[in-house]
């Protein structure tokens, strides 16, 4: 099985305008990750000599970190500035971890901004990162 180069990865979320602004890693970002996760509920009792559990509620974060780019960071600020919402609402996203090209995967949902952070180190480029906190499920479906 080939792999697929993650240059081509985008990332998109809505911005205050409600429209859906690209942070397109190939051009001038650093990397996208989709964390996903179910809870596990502990259901040992006494006596029992392992652990046991049941699956709970599932939950996923993104993080995102891109290069400088005033447009970019100034959406998220933005964004964050009004709570991580669009009036009130939750915001979509939509993830292409080997590119937006047919036959891809793409993952799809609502979620709200948390944490933007910008860095800068003597001898390096500014990065710029936050995280999205995703609101209900992640829908994974082919380009």
């Amino acid at each position: 099985m080939a792999g697929t180069h993650s240059k081509l990865q985008e990332f998109k979320m809505d911005g205050l305008d409600g429209a859906l602004d690209t942070f397109t890693t190939s051009l001038f970002g650093s990397g996208v990750s989709l964390n996903r996760d179910v809870n596990m509920l502990d259901t040992t009792t006494a006596g029992d000599g392992s652990e046991e559990s049941i699956p709970g509620l599932k939950n996923a974060t993104i993080d995102v970190e891109i290069e400088y780019d005033a447009t970019l960071i100034a959406t998220v600020d933005d964004v964050y500035a009004a709570g991580g919402t669009t009036a009130g609402t939750s915001l979509s996203f939509e993830y292409y971890p080997a590119g937006n090209t047919s036959g891809n995967r793409k993952y799809i949902g609502e979620g709200h901004v948390t944490g933007p952070a910008i860095g800068t180190a003597v001898g390096d480029l500014v990065k710029y990162s936050f995280s999205f906190k995703v609101s209900g499920d992640v829908a994974g479906s082919t380009v």
